[in-house]
């Protein structure tokens, strides 16, 4: 058996880089999202983050915040996950 090469695989570029997001910008996208509260307590508690920005309004409110705070992850792995289907049928 031979070492792994990732120069033998084509690199085939799509969606954005980090260069091209900014503050504020939005992308259009043919399919809707809204997180909601179930969301984001489900969410961070499966991923056992315990930050209480994300689950505490009284303590998202103290902090500055106007309610509870989305887990930032929990809004990574959506946008990520929305770029393409979850299966590819061959």
């Amino acid at each position: 058996m031979t070492g792994f090469d990732p120069t033998q695989f084509k690199s085939i570029p799509h969606g954005h880089s980090f260069e091209d997001f900014e503050p504020g910008r939005t992308f259009e996208h043919h399919w809707g999202r809204t997180l909601n509260e179930g969301d984001n307590s489900l969410f961070t508690t499966a991923t056992l983050a315990y930050n209480p920005l994300y689950f505490n309004a009284e303590y998202a409110r103290a902090n500055g915040h106007p309610g509870v705070v989305v887990n930032p992850f929990l809004v990574l792995c959506t946008t990520v996950r929305g770029r393409r289907p979850v299966s590819r049928h061959r």
